[in-house]
């Protein structure tokens, strides 16, 4: 049986104004280790509090333990303050001369991903090797949805950090073409990595009209925001791309769909 434990980590975030006081709030962290004496890998997930459900039915689902470790990264908060945190912890910087907010809600800070990143490299995986012997050249990273957008930007930021990275419905529209862009500037790899996208091909972006009355536009298809950012990857013999299509799926079934891609295909 998977041994589970739950622990908070403080954030380095400080609530200066009302509209940040969720950012003051400990991320919330469940570990799943198999009995091994042995250093094993890790696959990290993020939006934990959305989560947490399918991994539990999935352990439940194996006739026996895992091979690899599993956390989840949450904010312990309901969904409408889960997705306010989000926006900020997930993001990039926005580029000039855009602010640091969300593109979809203007009074949502954006831009905290560097600090996330930061977090997981010198706090949170040494937190989570304090509780079982982790393999620090087998660790997995997934997310969906914003989730996603941050796994392919860390991945160009610090690639070597993680060997696998799957990315779920990345929100490449996010200030178009921002991470497009920046796909060309995947840094030399030394090691060999994974990187699974996944998507549903009904998923759809409708951007907010410029003026507040006005009719929401027709979706735009998301699949071409990641074929645009894969074609910028520069090639690379050191990194393996798998892009695997949901044909009915949205961006809401993406979540499941993905997370249990990820569970079972990560060391498969």
């Amino acid at each position: 049986m998977m041994q589970h434990q739950f622990f908070q980590l403080p954030t380095p975030y400080v609530a200066t104004a009302p509209h940040t006081e969720l950012l003051a709030q400990p991320y919330h962290i469940h570990l799943w280790t198999p009995p091994s004496q042995h250093a094993v890998p890790l696959l990290l997930l993020l939006d934990g509090d959305w989560i947490h459900n399918h991994v539990q039915q999935f352990l439940q689902r194996q006739p026996r333990p895992l091979n690899y470790a599993i956390a989840t990264l949450g904010f312990g908060l309901a969904r409408p303050e889960a997705r306010q945190r989000r926006s900020f912890e997930y993001t990039p910087i926005p580029p000039a001369p855009h602010p640091a907010v969300d593109p979809r809600v203007p009074n949502w800070l954006a831009g905290g991903a560097p600090a996330l990143l930061h977090t997981i490299q010198t706090r949170l995986l040494p937190l989570l090797n304090q509780h079982a012997v982790i393999h620090p050249q087998r660790l997995g990273l997934f997310g969906h949805s914003y989730g996603g957008l941050f796994v392919l930007w860390a991945l160009l930021q610090q690639p070597e950090l993680f060997q696998h990275y799957i990315s779920a419905s990345p929100s490449l529209w996010w200030y178009h073409p921002f991470m497009q862009q920046h796909a060309s500037h995947l840094p030399p790899l030394s090691t060999r990595l994974q990187l699974d996208l996944l998507i549903g091909e009904q998923e759809q972006w409708r951007p907010k009209p410029a003026t507040p009355d006005a009719p929401r536009p027709a979706g735009i298809p998301t699949l071409g925001f990641l074929q645009a950012f894969l074609q910028h990857l520069p090639s690379s013999s050191q990194l393996k791309q798998q892009l695997r299509l949901y044909p009915e799926a949205d961006h809401g079934a993406m979540l499941g769909l993905a997370t249990e891609f990820a569970l079972t295909e990560f060391m498969a």
